[in-house]
């Protein structure tokens, strides 16, 4: 398991917290913590370019054995003794304090990792010497295995094991290649269970369905156990994750569950529930929503455009809350329309302006916001993901779908 001090990340300690591990043979390097007493590309200059080539080989190699193993903490700042426990909080100078600066620089210092730049946050711990302990938290993903090549004829690809890097197996290697087709699999499988969990073996007339809407927010972090957290605890203390289903008609007090916490609509009969793992997922029956007494509407009329506002309401307040909290930078977001086959999207005088959904199970695609941390990205992930959902719907000449695809694909 990830490690953790005074009971907090170490992305949340300060320096009186580190200054708890030091001489602590519980904090002794292991596969999920690497001490150094320097960021050795500092130390050359450009003009050295054979010695800060290696420097940075050495650092993208590093970086690479964490995203491969179970990921973990490259410290910098701190010393350790030569049995791999940390002695001394030494501290790393930033030029001229240029923090902003100096992450552009790691990114730039990871390029041509592949198949891209591990999962990675950066933190910098203030000290009392002007100085930083500057930890690099790089996550364990689906996308390994992750290589740097410093050319194609001769190369290894390493992995963190105990407190070494150690090169990778072929069967390792061929595992990992396997795993990282996986996510997506994993993602349909738990949104069948959880439709099927919701849904009646029968129901209704004509053996109909009942009517619902299934919304899933997936970090992509939730395979992995390293990363749960005790979402209700953390609610109790402030977090506050019922937040995310209020537009729902949840309640904000929530209950506590096996497998994190739960919040009830009781007006809406809606529910949310937030997983340990990241996962949010909100049940809303839609009967009441289907204006059954339009005669023109024989299997009623989805109000999409009020349902959107709620599910992108619920998007923005989920990305707040689950940031520097699980520390996943992607997430997947899922819709799933239950028992509304024939129900119509879009209507308008002619025939060619009716729209309707052609399925009584409906799993649009899963849409991935790439990195959550990023205002502008997010911004565009979800004008993207109104799009997939009209789409979905099969709506065509609503006058918001040129100008959503000329923002998203058109620049």
């Amino acid at each position: 398991m990830l490690p953790t001090i005074n009971g907090k990340s170490l992305l949340e300690c300060s320096e009186c917290d580190f200054e708890d591990i030091i001489d602590n043979p519980d904090y002794r390097e292991n596969e999920y913590i690497d001490y150094k007493r320097n960021f050795s590309i500092l130390e050359y200059s450009k003009e050295q370019k054979t010695e800060r080539k290696q420097a940075i080989a050495e650092f993208r190699s590093d970086v690479c054995s964490f995203a491969n193993a179970n990921g973990g903490y490259l410290i910098y700042g701190i010393s350790e003794d030569g049995t791999a426990i940390p002695n001394k909080i030494v501290g790393v100078s930033i030029k001229n304090q240029n923090r902003d600066r100096f992450e552009l620089n790691v990114r730039d210092w990871l390029q041509f990792i592949q198949p891209r730049i591990p999962n990675f946050t950066i933190k910098f711990i203030d000290l009392k010497n002007g100085k930083y302990i500057v930890i690099l938290f790089v996550q364990h993903d689906y996308f390994a295995p992750y290589v740097h090549l410093e050319n194609e004829k001769d190369y290894r690809i390493y992995k963190r094991i105990g407190n070494r890097k150690t090169v990778i197996t072929y069967t390792e290697l061929k595992k990992m290649f396997t795993q990282s087709l996986s996510l997506e699999k994993e993602i349909d499988i738990f949104r069948k269970e959880r439709i099927q969990f919701f849904q009646p073996q029968e129901g209704g007339t004509n053996n109909r369905y009942e009517e619902f809407l299934l919304v899933h927010l997936i970090p992509e972090t939730f395979l992995d156990s390293n990363y749960n957290k005790d979402v209700y605890i953390l609610e109790r203390n402030g977090k506050k994750f019922s937040f995310i289903f209020q537009s729902f008609g949840c309640d904000l007090r929530s209950f506590p569950m096996v497998e994190g916490l739960k919040s009830l609509g009781f007006q809406e009969k809606s529910e949310g529930r937030f997983y340990n793992n990241g996962i949010a997922e909100v049940f809303f029956p839609l009967v009441k929503y289907l204006h059954f007494d339009d005669r023109r509407f024989r299997n009623g009329a989805l109000p999409w455009k009020f349902i959107w506002e709620k599910i992108e309401s619920a998007v923005k307040i989920y990305i707040k809350k689950i940031n520097n909290c699980i520390y996943a930078k992607k997430i997947y977001t899922c819709i799933s329309i239950i028992g509304c086959k024939d129900v119509i999207t879009e209507f308008s005088q002619g025939a060619d302006s009716i729209s309707s959904i052609d399925r009584a199970v409906l799993m649009c695609q899963p849409v991935v916001f790439e990195d959550i941390t990023n205002e502008g990205i997010v911004e565009r992930d979800l004008k993207r993901f109104q799009l997939d959902f009209m789409f979905s719907l099969g709506i065509k000449i609503d006058k918001e779908i040129n100008q959503l695809i000329k923002e998203v694909y058109d620049k």
